[in-house]
């Protein structure tokens, strides 16, 4: 449910200039998005953060999310960080308190938007404690009231943690064994007292336990080898999970929707080609050949929005078609198919193959920040020899490289389309 509540330096340096070549060559526009009634919570210029314990650091739901504005809002400079640490809970844990981990790792960065995601790990992984659930909610209320006071005007957003896999067979582990009605039993209820912080305080929230619960549910049913790889160790969910969870925060920040179809008129077609040059939006990519994220988008109806474009073409004046796309050959179809439409999005057009690019380098991005923050700026908290310090800034230097990437990657171009008669 939402509620509206150096030599290294030069090789990778190198490779930029390389990936940019590619890039360049086939940039793409988001033509067509159609946007929400409501405006999307993101803002150009805003910069977001995103908090919470290592279902956050994993970055399996936060990718997404920033690829989504890389392809298919690329008009919008959005910046975003991941702050999460495995193990933390709302107090702290092994990155600091609270406040150090606040002051740190999120004030520090001035966002304009932050999301936190706790209490997988505030339970202590043991039976239902209510005063384990008001430290919780007493340490979520001072999280909100210390980023408000750093941070006037800060957007927050409460995410309920997503769920602890007690849906699919297996063996218990020791210490789930002596929980009364299985440790997901728990974590709902610090996903409910985070509902109750968000709803008193007019926050943003977003459930992220109960419709992944329902699809473990339903895969267990339909599919059971598949439903077990949905939360591979129980705790944490791997990436399909996190493209339902992305979506989900997704539709809460009333994001545009993705989903577009383009419309081609081949009267007057002659010579047995149908050929238009026009804008053509930037899919958002989705690996629709691994089998568990296939059934999550069709089980997913805020995935769907975003993963589905359409190429209809009418009055063709033959029964088959060989569909190009910047003279790449993505398909061979029916006039009856072309006109009811056909989801371009699912094809292997330049265009996948740039999102795909965009993709890889937002994900390389995220592995630079990652590394400059946790291994270079971590260990040294009163200073970083010269050294370490010149290395973490060739690092952001080369972050940035990449991020002009995948802004040139979004650049708006027209495609060719092309409608070949055939015989096959």
């Amino acid at each position: 449910m939402l509620t509206r509540s150096s030599t290294p330096r030069r090789s990778i340096a190198n490779t930029v200039v390389l990936f940019s070549s590619w890039l360049l060559a086939n940039s793409v526009s988001p033509s067509g998005v159609v946007y929400a009634a409501e405006p999307f919570y993101l803002r150009d210029g805003d910069r977001v953060v995103f908090y919470g314990d290592s279902i956050t650091e994993q970055a399996h739901y936060t990718l997404p999310i920033e690829v989504f504005l890389r392809t298919r809002c690329p008009e919008l400079k959005v910046s975003f960080i991941n702050s999460g640490w495995s193990g933390d809970r709302a107090w702290g844990g092994e990155g600091g308190t609270l406040d150090e981990r606040l002051q740190r790792d999120v004030i520090a960065h001035r966002p304009t938007v932050v999301t936190v995601m706790l209490g997988m790990n505030d339970g202590y992984y043991t039976n239902y404690d209510p005063k384990a659930v008001a430290a919780f909610q007493e340490s979520l209320a001072q999280l909100i009231d210390t980023l408000e006071r750093a941070l006037p005007g800060v957007r927050i957003t409460l995410l309920g943690t997503s769920p602890y896999d007690k849906v699919t067979p297996g063996d218990q582990p020791d210490w789930e064994q002596g929980i009364e009605g299985g440790y997901n039993a728990v974590v709902v209820r610090f996903s409910a007292a985070t509902r109750e912080i968000a709803d008193r305080r007019g926050l943003v929230f977003v459930d992220m336990n109960e419709p992944l619960v329902r699809l473990l549910t339903q895969m267990q049913a339909t599919n059971p080898q598949l439903a077990r790889q949905l939360i591979p160790d129980r705790i944490h969910p791997g990436s399909a999970a996190g493209l339902v969870m992305a979506a989900r925060l997704l539709a809460a920040w009333n994001a545009p929707a993705a989903g577009h179809t383009t419309r081609v008129d081949a009267t007057g077609t002659a010579g047995g080609v149908c050929r238009v040059r026009q804008e053509l939006p930037l899919p958002f990519p989705v690996d629709r050949h691994d089998e568990l994220t296939k059934v999550c988008v069709e089980s997913s109806p805020e995935l769907q929005r975003w993963t589905r474009d359409e190429l209809r073409v009418t009055h063709l004046p033959f029964g088959r078609a060989s569909l190009q796309v910047d003279g790449r050959e993505v398909g061979l179809f029916t006039a009856e198919q072309l006109a009811a439409g056909i989801e371009l999005s699912g094809l292997d057009t330049p265009l996948a193959s740039r999102a795909a690019e965009i993709s890889t380098l937002v994900q390389l991005s995220n592995r630079l920040r990652f590394a400059r923050w946790r291994k270079l700026r971590m260990p040294f908290p009163d200073g970083a020899p010269t050294a370490v310090q010149e290395a973490a800034e060739e690092l952001a230097s080369i972050e940035q490289e990449l991020l002009a990437l995948q802004q040139a990657a979004a650049r708006p171009t027209p495609h060719v389309i092309e409608i070949v008669a055939t015989e096959q």
